[in-house]
């Protein structure tokens, strides 16, 4: 079988897989056609039609989205399922140009080696170039990008504009042969390294036609990051001030707290910003600062400030199932598995609901694939390291809530 062979065998296989996946039953018991089960549901129906049209030539979305027109939605901005399908599943489509075009945003962001995953994608034989000029940067290259689920493969060229903040114009086409590609390269870096940004966008119009795309392109999770790492300068100045009103006030707030009396929200909200700030701060530490954990948590249970739970609860239970992975790398490292324990214990205090599965798999496999016998017997010979890692161990077991026999 040749490989465009098997790439279409496996696309047939996706879209089988899609147009069954598209009748999942949740989708079909909801009061709200724009909610979360329904939209996924015609994800995966758009995604057979998306399959169907390159494998077979078929034109459906038109009289899918008149089918899904006779379906009511109850709120106005959709109007009905047309609505809902034109807004929130046509641009969740991917193809592979899509794939490129958030490679190439997201390069802007961060530095690749020449071989990466995307998601359910790859990029190899990474070719780049950035050129900042002040805040503004450009970013030119080619990639060979696949889909590890149907093996389809295309190289593409790609050019990108940040003019500071989140404002973005990139173009991204199939590769066109290194000629094509060099001239590109070449009248860009030129125009753009003379400031002359009306020709940067005018030549990315000829070298790329209609494949304009922006930060919206990026994908969901990526477009946080983004909006993270532009917004953490602000918030970081925003975290030094309130705390300087916190600490400004502190005196007069535990007094008032003392009496009974509310303190105002206009203390407590920048109270709360500072302490939910510098408590995942204290978390994402490498290595998390406990000591700073367990005072956070004690400015918590002073203050009437709202710990943000679900968010930090998230944060906390990567985090531990990230040590808990390390320590499966050098298991007998007791150090590490004191501090995973130090680390849950201050959570604890804290309150946060925590999600351990990952750590308590990770976990039961470090105990199960150990020689837990001779552990034992190094301990019962006097062996202070083994009888220091046994009890740090069995400390963690009940903190995980999980039992490894020895």
């Amino acid at each position: 079988m040749s490989e465009e062979d098997t790439v279409r065998a496996l696309q047939l296989l996706e879209q089988q897989r899609n147009a069954m996946l598209m009748y999942t039953s949740c989708g079909w018991f909801f009061d709200e056609i724009s909610g979360i089960e329904t939209t996924q549901v015609m994800q995966y129906a758009d995604r057979a039609i998306q399959l169907a049209e390159g494998l077979f030539g078929l034109q459906l979305d038109s009289a899918f989205r008149d089918k899904l027109a006779e379906a009511p939605s109850n709120l106005p901005r959709y109007g009905n399922g047309a609505g809902v399908y034109e807004a929130l599943v046509r641009p969740a489509r991917i193809d592979l140009l899509r794939v490129g075009a958030h490679f190439a945003v997201s390069s802007l962001l961060e530095e690749y080696p020449e071989s990466t995953d995307l998601f359910c994608y790859r990029a190899d034989d990474i070719k780049r170039q950035k050129i900042e000029v002040g805040k503004m940067s450009l970013v030119a290259g080619r990639v060979a990008l696949s889909s590890k689920v149907t093996w389809e493969r295309k190289r593409i060229s790609f050019a990108v504009l940040h003019l500071g903040g989140h404002l973005f114009n990139g173009g991204v086409r199939e590769f066109g042969g290194r000629e094509e590609y060099d001239q590109m390269l070449l009248q860009i870096k030129d125009a753009f390294g003379n400031t002359d940004i009306a020709e940067v966008f005018r030549l990315m119009d000829e070298h790329f036609g209609t494949h304009n795309y922006s930060l919206n392109h990026l994908f969901r999770d990526e477009q946080r990051k983004f909006f993270r790492s532009i917004l953490e300068p602000t918030l970081q100045e925003l975290r030094q001030y309130y705390r300087r009103i916190y600490e400004d006030n502190a005196a007069l707030m535990l007094g008032m707290s003392d009496l009974g009396i509310p303190i105002p929200k206009a203390l407590t909200t920048p109270l709360g910003f500072v302490l939910n700030r510098e408590l995942r701060e204290h978390l994402e530490a490498d290595p998390p600062d406990i000591e700073a954990l367990r005072r956070a948590g004690e400015e918590f249970s002073r203050w009437p400030a709202q710990i943000e739970r679900a968010s930090l609860g998230l944060a906390a239970s990567r985090r531990v199932g990230s040590l808990l992975q390390t320590l499966a790398e050098s298991p007998q490292d007791v150090t590490l598995l004191e501090r995973i324990c130090e680390l849950l214990e201050a959570l604890a205090k804290i309150g946060l609901s925590l999600n351990l599965w990952q750590a308590q798999n990770s976990y039961f496999r470090i105990g199960s694939a150990l020689p837990q016998a001779d552990m034992r017997q190094r301990a019962g010979r006097g062996n202070p390291e083994a009888e220091r890692w046994l009890q740090a161990f069995e400390r963690l077991g009940r903190l995980l809530t999980v039992k490894v026999s020895f």
